[in-house]
């Protein structure tokens, strides 16, 4: 009996213990779902954390063991906001001259030669229809690639422009100018799986990993 409700014990401390430890994949929807049910906060963005940091109760947390006092945690949230800012700002930046001096110049210059073998090809009296494909499909995703970053230039723009409060322009950033830049992307990851790989102007994945 005693060997019983010791083993009895044992897998309740055991289930208990599989209830509280999540082994699955910390970064799929499944743990989002599991931390909402556990009561835990699903902090999503550097900004929602960085706000968190200035609450009333992390404020009082920080200054009940002397830590930081208020004025010091607002400084920094502030810093911090103002970085996040800056960074996104500088990196949206290289990305609109990435895609429109390096990757569209190497992505139209390769199509033109595409064009130019269908037009020679469809004068010889062969019929190329796979080949014009090819040639529509890297033009919408030039044309796509050309609009996505006009449309983060202006998010750019719009969210410097967002200046009454370090909060306000970083929320900016992060509610229209980073979903800019996954668009941006998108478009910039189509055409490097279209393009021949020794005319595309950046390393690939592959290349970085060799070179590693």
């Amino acid at each position: 009996d005693k060997l019983d409700e010791a083993a009895n014990i044992i897998l309740d401390n055991y289930r208990a213990h599989r209830r509280i430890i999540f082994n699955g994949n910390g970064y799929s929807a499944e743990w989002v779902a599991e931390a909402k049910e556990r009561g835990l906060p699903n902090i999503a963005s550097c900004v929602e954390a960085l706000l968190e940091y200035g609450t009333e109760e992390s404020v009082a947390l920080f200054e009940r063991h002397k830590v930081l006092s208020r004025a010091e945690v607002e400084s920094r949230v502030t810093i911090y906001l103002e970085t996040y800012s800056k960074q996104i700002n500088i990196e949206a930046g290289v990305m609109v001259e990435m895609a429109e001096r390096m990757i569209y110049p190497a992505v139209a210059a390769y199509a033109t030669e595409i064009y130019q073998a269908y037009e020679g090809f469809m004068k010889a009296g062969l019929s190329c229809p796979r080949q014009k494909e090819i040639i529509t499909r890297l033009n919408e995703n030039m044309e796509g690639l050309l609009k996505a970053s006009r449309n983060l230039d202006d998010e750019v723009k719009a969210a410097l422009a967002t200046d009454e409060s370090p909060k306000a322009q970083a929320l900016a950033y992060l509610a229209s100018v980073v979903p800019a830049m996954k668009e941006l992307r998108t478009w910039g990851d189509a055409l490097e799986k279209m393009t021949e790989k020794s005319r595309w102007p950046y390393p690939s994945y592959e290349d970085l990993l060799f070179i590693l």
